[in-house]
């Protein structure tokens, strides 16, 4: 379940994105930033509690790069949607 949202005022991109699972307790946020042109997971952190144990996990992620496969659309603007004709 989504927790919560945090956005960046200057982008109004998502900084960070909270959740929580009913199962184990479990818990964590994934960070999002700036990195070259493109706007990226940069860390995720998350914990669950099992046989009386919580345990925690965390990701940096650096270096990101694209698989040179993907299409040059994967990084076009999105087009807004058709308005359709108001009845009358």
């Amino acid at each position: 379940m989504l927790t919560r949202a945090t956005i960046d005022g200057l982008t109004f991109l998502p900084s960070a994105v909270s959740f929580a699972t009913s199962a184990n307790e479990g818990k964590g946020v994934v960070r999002f930033g700036k990195v070259g042109p493109w706007w990226v997971a940069t860390g995720a952190s998350a914990s669950a509690r099992e046989q009386g144990r919580t345990t925690d996990e965390r990701l940096s992620f650096a270096n990101w790069r694209f698989p040179a496969s993907l299409p040059p659309s994967t990084f076009a603007a999105a087009r807004p949607l058709p308005v359709p004709p108001t009845p009358g």
